[in-house]
């Protein structure tokens, strides 16, 4: 599933939190860490209220203690970028991407507040805009060593087929868990309707009510057959919720209920004023989620 990953680390504690869930998949696939800072361009002095590592000794330093704390058993390895960059999710994706050819980046969301985040984009989703590859995004607001566990999956899904792309990782990693699977489809109200459709839903009302009724319909027949292709290979636990209204709203409030663990979703990497105005899913639930998001580049274009 994944060979290798990739943690790239700031110094503060917080950035150190996505250690926890890197030893996590680390063990559960098998995999090779690479511990990773870059050395940035007029870097600030502090970080969250640390020393910001803006030399190249310290950081390397700092990266080769972290090593040595990494368990038995599980390949390490530890990498400074010691040339000034300007864009660090660019140099983040870079490095995953064509020097260590890793499959996956696990990093901590912090640094912005929520609104700032939504608008202008976290690291995370710059470095999944960059990359193109498979992000676990965990949130923290401090540093938390307690060991990641795995017991339910979150996963929304809309009414497309793109979205299909996903299951193969959700297939496998329920499996290689154990963990219980939630399959979550949300059909927009004519009062919800997202992004640029919404002008059409106010001239239109009783026609797009009509559209929602089928596309619920026709994704109630889709969630069953997906809750069996899931048993066919081998998950034990799954159950399917079909719900109606603002999708991000309704997907968090189920994952509190739920008491998921992960959530694991689907995007086009959409970052910016360009997630908001389109009525990213992806974007909102990353900016207000409190677990980790394991989020999966798509191909085509969606509402997600």
């Amino acid at each position: 599933m994944f060979r290798q990953i990739v943690v790239p680390l700031d110094g503060s504690d917080m950035a150190e939190t996505a250690l926890s869930l890197a030893l996590f998949w680390a063990n559960l696939c098998h995999s090779s860490i690479v511990l990773v800072h870059i050395i940035e361009k007029n870097a600030p002095k502090t970080i969250h209220h640390q020393k910001h590592l803006s030399q190249v000794a310290d950081a390397e330093e700092y990266l080769e203690k972290l090593a040595k704390t990494i368990p038995e058993g599980i390949k390490v390895t530890w990498h400074v970028h010691v040339e000034g960059v300007k864009s660090v999710a660019s140099a983040i994706a870079e490095h995953a991407l064509h020097e260590f050819r890793s499959d996956l980046v696990v990093m901590c969301s912090h640094g912005k507040e929520k609104t700032r985040r939504l608008f202008f984009g976290s690291l995370a989703q710059k470095v999944l805009g960059s990359a193109m590859m498979p992000v676990l995004v965990g949130s923290s607001s401090g540093k938390d060593s307690s060991p990641f566990s795995l017991n339910t999956i979150l996963i929304p899904l809309d009414d497309t087929s793109e979205h299909s792309e996903i299951l193969p990782f959700a297939q496998s990693i329920a499996k290689e868990s154990g963990a219980k699977v939630i399959l979550v489809s949300v059909i927009p109200t004519v009062s919800t309707t997202p992004g640029g459709w919404l002008q059409i839903g106010r001239l239109h009302p009783s026609t797009t009510a009509e559209l929602y009724d089928i596309r619920e319909n026709q994704q109630q027949e889709r969630l069953a057959q997906l809750e069996n292709e899931f048993r066919d290979h081998g998950v034990r636990e799954i159950e399917s919720m079909h719900l109606r209204g603002e999708p991000a709203t309704l997907i968090l409030e189920i994952r509190r209920q739920k008491g998921a663990d992960l959530i694991l979703m689907g995007t086009h990497g959409r970052k910016g004023m360009d997630a908001v105005w389109q009525g990213s899913v992806a974007s909102r639930i990353l900016a207000n989620a409190v677990i980790p998001i394991l989020i999966v580049p798509l191909l085509k274009n969606t509402n997600l």
